[in-house]
């Protein structure tokens, strides 16, 4: 009998040990600068952990003391204490932490780093008012999950960067009304367009392989009438008829850039326009633009319709 006490007392002791431990929680410690509160990122760069001060537009400062501060903290909206209306970062921004901004419900503006290149989960997440953000000039090829739910924003443009939508990311963006989705995207995670009730219309690439379930749902929602469209023959467009959505399929002409039903010198145009940075190129265009068939836009493409014009190429 005391074997068998003394056994479970030492597994008692031993699951009190790792409760305890589990409870055990290294706490913060923050830097302050000015008004800001930093976090330490590694021994060279900071995070921006905090706000106490009284501005509601915020330049955030680059380096403190022969540090950079690289990005912005996890907890940046727990330890904020005004209504922040507009933030702008340096370029030594590279990372926006998961939660970083959430919440923030006064938020209008943000002009982002074109070197960040991770947005962690629900840092955007429910940010009302925030109404665009340009996403265009960063450096990330992957929007997470949740990252901008329940936002205020009307437009999202994708960079070219982009691979993966992450589920949920732009979940109940009641706002949303115009969606630019980049060639080369491939995955579209579950519930990332769900109850978008301003959203109607989307082109979905044909470089899109994989679309998680109820990714657009527009059917059943109210005032939802939401219509994919897709080239004939592509992915997006047999999931759009596997799941009973509206889609309007078209067809591919591999060569006209811009899209006006011919291929000629217009899309040679086009494209070398592109290339020097004059416009950006929507999904469609650039699919279309692809002769080359490698998920890229280059001057190689604009190259191989010169040659299918002068019939030296099929």
């Amino acid at each position: 009998m005391k074997k068998l006490l003394s056994f479970v007392l030492i597994i008692m002791i031993i699951i009190t040990a790792i409760v305890s431990g589990a409870l055990l929680v290294e706490a913060v410690t923050y830097i302050s600068y000015g008004d800001y509160l930093l976090t330490v990122d590694s021994d060279t760069t900071y995070l921006i952990g905090g706000y106490n001060g009284n501005e509601t537009a915020l330049s955030f400062p680059d380096s403190v003391n022969g540090k950079s501060i690289i990005g912005v903290a996890g907890d940046f909206s727990d330890n904020c204490t005004t209504d922040v209306v507009s933030l702008t970062m340096p370029d030594s921004f590279k990372v926006i932490e998961s939660f970083a901004f959430y919440g923030l419900t006064a938020l209008e503006e943000v002009n982002l780093s074109p070197n960040i290149s991770n947005i962690g989960t629900m840092a955007f997440s429910g940010c009302s008012s925030l109404t665009s953000i340009n996403l265009n000039d960063t450096k990330i090829n992957f929007v997470s999950q949740s990252c901008f739910s329940k936002s205020g924003i009307k437009v999202v443009n994708l960079p070219d960067s982009v691979k993966s939508i992450g589920s949920y990311a732009f979940n109940q963006c009641s706002a949303l009304e115009i969606v630019s989705l980049p060639y080369g995207l491939s995955t579209i995670g579950e519930c990332a367009f769900y109850n978008d009730t301003k959203l109607t219309n989307v082109f979905v690439p044909g470089s899109v392989m994989q679309i998680g379930g109820n990714a657009f749902a527009p059917m059943g929602i109210e005032g939802g009438t939401l219509t994919l469209e897709c080239f004939i023959g592509s992915y997006p467009a047999e999931y759009a008829y596997n799941n009973y959505l509206n889609c309007s399929a078209i067809e591919k002409i591999l060569g006209d850039a811009n899209c006006d039903g011919v291929i000629d010198i217009n899309d040679v145009t086009y494209i070398q326009s592109y290339r020097l940075g004059l416009f950006l190129i929507d999904g469609k265009s650039a699919e279309q633009s692809d002769v080359y068939k490698d998920l890229s836009i280059t001057l190689r493409d604009a190259t191989m319709i010169q040659m299918y014009l002068a019939g030296l190429i099929q």
